[in-house]
């Protein structure tokens, strides 16, 4: 399992917000599951995309609006779930990275975690 706590704003790059490695004891697919919160400053367009990918390229990819402020004082929260399922590897440590960009607006990202599991 990895987990971030405090990633902070993003930009136009991809910015690793939580990375993981799993030594694999013999040859197996790699199940991907996490998380980040996306914060947006209140604005309406507060955008982001993030992915999972590993050694070999992409796994998963989800995009998030942040939704419009609620209140004066709150900033706007999602939580971004990611899921992935890579193909065969074989056995030993591999790592998958979990990505965030900024689209549009002023994205943060405030906690990210991701589990990878072995699948047969």
């Amino acid at each position: 399992m990895g987990e971030n706590p405090g990633i902070g704003a993003l930009d136009g790059n991809f910015q690793t917000v939580v990375s993981a490695t799993i030594t694999l004891p013999y040859p197996s697919r790699i199940m991907v599951t996490g998380f980040s919160e996306i914060t947006g400053d209140g604005g309406d367009n507060d955008a982001a995309a993030c992915r999972v990918e590993d050694e070999t390229g992409e796994v998963g990819r989800t995009d998030v609006r942040v939704s419009p402020q609620v209140s004066d004082t709150a900033f706007d929260t999602e939580v971004v779930p990611i899921a992935g399922l890579t193909g065969q590897k074989p056995a030993g440590a591999h790592t998958v990275t979990f990505t965030c960009i900024e689209v549009a607006g002023a994205a943060e990202a405030d906690d990210a975690r991701m589990i990878l599991t072995a699948v047969g």
